[in-house]
């Protein structure tokens, strides 16, 4: 009991997650990349579902919307990649890695 608290190694007990917003960053954009391939397989998924139940009963309203869910993922999809590689442009120029996080 009789152990002091500046004997304590406290700075490293509390030392926070995330070395610097840097790595933050590139968590949080790696996360973003997975999250939007997850979506874009859904609304494929659930595009593709409302065109074929739609052409089964005869809805051209249903084929309608599946096609512009389908449309809209594509879309997004192109988004998503187009702003991945500017981020490796911008790591090519610049010299700082933004998707890998530094050790």
């Amino acid at each position: 009991m009789d152990v002091l608290a500046q004997d304590w190694p406290l700075q490293n007990s509390f030392s926070p997650p995330f070395g610097n917003l840097g790595d933050l960053v590139a968590v949080f954009l790696n996360n973003v990349f997975y999250l939007a391939g997850f979506l874009l397989v859904f609304l494929v998924v659930v595009g593709g579902y409302k065109i074929i139940a739609a052409a089964g009963s005869g809805d051209k309203n249903g084929a309608e919307s599946g096609k512009k869910t389908l449309s809209a993922a594509v879309l997004g999809f192109a988004i998503i990649i187009s702003s991945y590689f500017i981020i490796q442009i911008v790591e090519a120029i610049t010299g700082v890695n933004i998707l890998s996080p530094s050790p």
